[in-house]
C-alpha cells in the first residue's frame, strides 16, 4: 500500500504539473493532449467519432497491451481520478458499503457509450477518466488553490510592507471565473460523489476505459497468487475495492483486480503474493463475460 500510495502521489504531481503548464499563458498544451491520449476511451472516442487514426492512440494502445501484462495497474496506481476516488472513498467509509458486483452495468455503460461514439457522438471523451480528472482539477481545484494562495498573500501583506518586501506587497493572483453547465459539473463531480454508494463505484460501475482495463487484464502475467497456506478467512475478499475475490477468496477475477494489493497486507496467514506464472488456482465460471459481448455488441453498431 505504501508503494501505492507513492505511485499515486507521484503521478498526481505529474498531472497537476502538466494541467497547470497547459493553463499558464503562452504555455504547452500538446503535453495534456498526450497526455489524454493515454486514456483508452477518449482515445477510442476520437477515433470513432473523426473516423480517423491519430498519432495519439497509439499510447493507448500501448496501455492496453501493458495492462493485459501487469493487469489494471494504471487504475490502481496512476489513474489520477483514482487517486481522487481513493480519497473520497477514505473520507466517506461506512462499514456497511455495499459491494455488489457491478460489471454488468459497467459494460451496460460501455456499450451504450461505444454505440452514440459509433454513431458520429463522442460520450465516451465526456466519461473519459482522465477528461474528468483534467475538468475537475481545471474547474474545482485550481482555483480554489488561486484563492488559497491569494488569502495567504493578504495575510503576509502588512509583514511584507515593514520589511519592504515589494514582491510580496505587490503581487497579485487572479482566479478565473467558470460557470460550468450543470451536467459537466454533475458528471465532474459524480465519481467522487460514487463512494456513499460503494468502493471505486465509478471505476466498477461506470469508467469505460475501466471496462477495456478490464478485457485487457483478464488473463495477465503476473498477477494475485493464493498458497495452500491461505485458510479461507475472507479478510481480502471483505476488504478489496474492486470486489475482485468471488466466495473462494483463493480465486480472482483478474478482470476487475486493481493490483493495489491491498489482500497482500491484511492477509494474516501472509498466503498471497503477486508474481509471474500460472495462477494457483484459477477461477472457474459459468458465467458469461458481460464486457467480452458488450465489445462484441458495440462492434455489430459499427
Amino acid at each position: 500500500m505504501r508503494t501505492q500510495r507513492l505511485l499515486q502521489s507521484i503521478s498526481l504531481l505529474i498531472f497537476a504539473s502538466v494541467i497547470a503548464t497547459a493553463a499558464a499563458p503562452f504555455g504547452e498544451r500538446l503535453l495534456l493532449a498526450w497526455l489524454l491520449a493515454f486514456d483508452p476511451a477518449a482515445s477510442l472516442g476520437t477515433f470513432l467519432a473523426a473516423r480517423a487514426i491519430f498519432a495519439g492512440i497509439g499510447a493507448a494502445l500501448l496501455l492496453l497491451l501493458a495492462t493485459s501484462l501487469f493487469g489494471r495497474f494504471f487504475c490502481g496506481h496512476l489513474c489520477p481520478l483514482g487517486s481522487f476516488i481513493d480519497l473520497s472513498d477514505r473520507v466517506a467509509q461506512r462499514k456497511n458499503r455495499s459491494r455488489p458486483n457491478l460489471s454488468r452495468l459497467r459494460s451496460l455503460t460501455f456499450l451504450l457509450l461505444f454505440g452514440a461514439a459509433a454513431g458520429g457522438v463522442s460520450l465516451l471523451f465526456l466519461a473519459a477518466p482522465l477528461a474528468i480528472a483534467t475538468r475537475f482539477t481545471a474547474l474545482l481545484l485550481e482555483p480554489l488553490a488561486r484563492e488559497g494562495v491569494a488569502a495567504a498573500l493578504d495575510l503576509a501583506r502588512p509583514a511584507a510592507h515593514r520589511w519592504s518586501w515589494d514582491l510580496v506587497v505587490f503581487a497579485q493572483i487572479r482566479t478565473p471565473g467558470y460557470q460550468p453547465l450543470a451536467p459537466l459539473l454533475i458528471l465532474t463531480l459524480a465519481p467522487l460523489l460514487g463512494a456513499l454508494i460503494a468502493p471505486r463505484f465509478w471505476c466498477r460501475a461506470l469508467c469505460p476505459a475501466g471496462a477495456l482495463f478490464s478485457l485487457a487484464a483478464r488473463h495477465p502475467a503476473w498477477k494475485r497468487q493464493v498458497t495452500e497456506d491461505c485458510i479461507g478467512c475472507g479478510k481480502c475478499q471483505a476488504r478489496c475495492p474492486g470486489q475482485a475475490i468471488p466466495e473462494d477468496p483463493r480465486a480472482t477475477r483478474y478482470g476487475e483486480c486493481l493490483t493495489c494489493r491491498l489482500c497482500l497486507e491484511i492477509c494474516p496467514q501472509q498466503a498471497i503474493r503477486f508474481s509471474f506464472g500460472a495462477a494457483t488456482r484459477p477461477i472457474l465460471s459459468s458465467q458469461p463475460d458481460p464486457e467480452r459481448r458488450a465489445l462484441l455488441a458495440g462492434g455489430a453498431v459499427l
